[in-house]
């Protein structure tokens, strides 16, 4: 019992370090966050932190990863409904990631790219959501909501490009992130939806309206 209680209490800790420094990475930053910081903030000693995670790195990569399971958890149910089409899903994650955006501080993009080993783990994970994209385009297709003739290589490269943009530079300033990921979806999803698509995408867009 003693040892189920020790583990739990690791574990605890560990996930408070986590959910702390993330919330600090996204707000204002990496470089900004030291392991001083967190420990001091969390009540807890630094050297706490490095029997949990060897480095800076290993604690951003933990972040980064809890960040995806936490995306994962809160879309899962809605993902799972029969009711709602491909178009409906492709929608609700967008809108989760824009609204995302915008709890972000742009320097966090931007001081990610100075982490070669985390980069290369977020390409491979946009590599695997890419295909999942894909598959959820043909779907859809199927499903009548986009046209046919729509060329998924070009549309990924043109979403992934134009997201990179507004994750890391303030063209913007005017407008808040929802506001940018509303016109992202006027501009790519709505120009490749059939009719039946863009009543969807109409009704997503007055809902989000109302529920301002």
């Amino acid at each position: 019992m003693k040892n189920c209680n020790e583990t739990a209490i690791k574990e605890d800790v560990r996930s408070r370090i986590i959910q702390h420094a993330t919330s600090k990475f996204l707000s204002v930053g990496i470089k900004e966050v030291k392991m001083d910081d967190i420990a001091k903030e969390l009540g807890i000693s630094k050297r706490t932190i490095y029997e949990n995670f060897e480095d800076k790195k290993e604690l951003l990569f933990n972040c980064l990863k809890a960040t995806h399971e936490y995306i994962s958890k809160i879309s899962r149910p809605y993902l799972r409904v029969a009711e709602h089409s491909t178009l409906d899903k492709i929608l609700f994650l967008y809108n989760i990631y824009f609204e995302m955006l915008s709890k972000i501080n742009k320097k966090f993009f931007i001081e990610l790219n100075k982490y070669p080993e985390v980069i290369n783990s977020k390409k491979q994970k946009e590599v695997l959501h890419g295909r999942i994209f894909k598959a959820w385009i043909k779907q859809a297709v199927k499903e009548g909501l986009i046209r046919e003739d729509v060329k998924f290589d070009v549309l990924h490269y043109i979403i992934q490009r134009d997201i990179e943009l507004l994750s890391t530079t303030n063209e913007f300033p005017n407008y808040t992130a929802k506001e940018l990921g509303q016109s992202f979806i006027l501009f790519y999803l709505r120009g490749i939806c059939t009719e039946k698509g863009q009543v969807i995408i109409e009704r997503f867009i007055q809902d989000n309206k109302n529920n301002k």
